[in-house]
């Protein structure tokens, strides 16, 4: 299954107007442009039949593991 998302999209167009309103007020951290990546993100795994979840804790093995900022499962 691919997943057919073009620049036309409203999903593709809401992260970009996201990224211009935080350009608009001088906010360029991580932590706000993560908010509409996540939202982009969380689209696309609908469309795929996914579930996005931020801040996934992935085992390594004993007690070690490693959180990433969202995995898509």
């Amino acid at each position: 299954m691919a997943l057919d998302l073009k620049t036309s999209h409203k999903p593709i167009r809401d992260y970009y107007s996201s990224l211009e309103e935080f350009h608009k007020i001088g906010v360029k951290h991580e932590g706000a442009v993560r908010s509409a990546f996540q939202r982009l993100l969380e689209h696309c795994c609908r469309k795929m039949g996914w579930t996005f979840v931020g801040e996934h804790r992935i085992p390594l093995g004993g007690r070690r593991s490693v959180v990433v900022d969202g995995g898509m499962l």
